[in-house]
């Protein structure tokens, strides 16, 4: 399983260490995390090039609204199938 979490600040993120942790600890667990003030965000691009054939994946999203529907029209361009994106949308305003 890849898991991205990107957040603006490193002062904002929640649950490094306990992530930092699974990851090496679980071979089939890879955790990508992002600041995006530092790094830029995250893409659809990005995801695709560390995942392989996103095609034969099941995605699960959980972002801002404009966000996760962005990202699911790309994956959908990109051949994944709408039975295999699954979201949640939040809004902190």
């Amino acid at each position: 399983m890849d898991f991205y979490y990107t957040v603006r600040t490193r002062e904002e993120a929640l649950f490094l260490d306990e992530i930092e942790v699974a990851s090496e600890h679980n071979p089939g667990f890879r955790a990508f995390v992002r600041f995006s003030i530092e790094d830029g965000s995250l893409s659809v691009d990005e995801i695709a090039k560390n995942a392989g054939d996103v095609r034969k994946r099941d995605i699960y999203m959980c972002g801002p609204f404009g966000m996760v529907q962005a990202f699911s029209e790309k994956f959908r361009r990109l051949g994944v199938p709408a039975e295999n994106i699954h979201y949640e949308e939040f809004n902190f305003r």
